[in-house]
């Protein structure tokens, strides 16, 4: 029998074959179809410089936008995820590590997945750590 959880039943997630070649797209699918098996709801920005224009770092005189370097996800179930998905041997850049910072601070769940994260990915998700 299987045990239970706060959310009913423990399902296991589907099987997948990770490849040491897996693209960013391939691992974001990946994470897409966890999330949904899951019952989370996603939000992405595929592109966040552009996604939200108008918002400037204020006080610094520049054209740069704030948002350039948000995370690319926001889960949402019974708690609240940022997320920043990474392709093997790539790494957040300077903006993206600002977001970090100050996604932490403000006491928010943040992390980066990589591909060989499967087990971080489905914890998760599932609520079990």
């Amino acid at each position: 029998m299987r045990s239970a959880t706060r959310n009913g039943p423990r399902r296991r997630p589907p099987a997948t074959i990770v490849l040491r070649t897996e693209t960013e797209r391939q691992f974001q699918e990946r994470v897409k179809k966890l999330a949904r098996f899951w019952g989370w709801c996603g939000f992405h920005i595929s592109f966040s410089q552009g996604a939200v224009t108008g918002v400037h770092l204020l006080g610094l005189g520049d054209d740069h936008y704030d948002s350039n370097g948000f995370p690319d996800w926001i889960f949402v179930r019974d708690r609240i995820l940022y997320r920043e998905l990474k392709a093997k041997g790539r790494y957040e850049t300077p903006e993206q590590r600002r977001w970090r910072a100050k996604l932490i601070a403000a006491g928010a769940d943040y992390d980066v997945w990589r591909p060989g994260d499967e087990d971080k990915v489905v914890a998760a998700f599932s609520g079990v750590t």
